[in-house]
C-alpha cells in the first residue's frame, strides 16, 4: 500500500480531537459523574487517581494516534472519498469491533451496563469524528 495518500497532519489532528472528546466525555460536564457512580468510585477515589493521570493521558494519546493511523489506512484501502462514506465505515467498525469488545467487559469482567453504554457513546463519537476529520483532510 502506498503511503502517499495518507495525511499525517490529519492523523495528528484526528488524534488530538479524539483525546479532547475523551476528556470532555468523562468530565463532570458530560458523563463523568454517571460513569464514576456506575463504577462505584467515590470522590476520594477520583482525587487519588487525578495524581496518576499524567502517564495515563500520555498512553491514551498514543491509543488515539493508533486508532487514527489505522483508520487512515482503512480509508485508503476502502477508497473512502466522502465524509458520508467515512461515517458509514465508522459506524460499521463500531458495531463490528468496538461494541462486541466492550460487551465482553459486561459479560465477563462484571462491568455495569451503564458503563458499557457510556463507553459505547464515547467510542462511536470518536470513530465518527476521526473518520470525518480524515475524510475531510485527505
Amino acid at each position: 500500500m502506498e503511503t502517499g495518500t495518507i495525511n499525517y497532519l490529519g492523523i495528528f489532528f484526528a488524534s488530538f480531537a479524539s483525546h479532547l472528546i475523551g476528556a470532555f466525555w468523562y468530565s463532570p460536564l458530560l458523563f463523568g459523574k454517571q460513569w464514576a457512580k456506575a463504577k462505584g468510585l467515590s470522590e476520594s477515589d477520583i482525587e487519588m487517581t487525578k495524581a496518576e493521570m499524567g502517564p495515563k493521558y500520555g498512553m491514551a494519546f498514543i491509543g488515539s494516534f493508533l486508532l487514527s493511523f489505522v483508520m487512515a489506512y482503512a480509508h485508503v484501502f476502502l477508497n473512502v472519498q466522502t465524509v458520508l462514506e467515512a461515517l458509514t465505515i465508522s459506524v460499521w467498525l463500531f458495531i463490528g469491533f468496538v461494541m462486541p469488545i466492550l460487551g465482553n467487559g459486561v459479560l465477563f469482567d462484571d462491568k455495569p451496563v451503564k458503563v458499557f453504554w457510556i463507553n459505547c457513546g464515547h467510542y462511536l463519537t470518536v470513530l465518527c469524528v476521526v473518520g470525518g476529520i480524515l475524510a475531510t483532510w485527505n
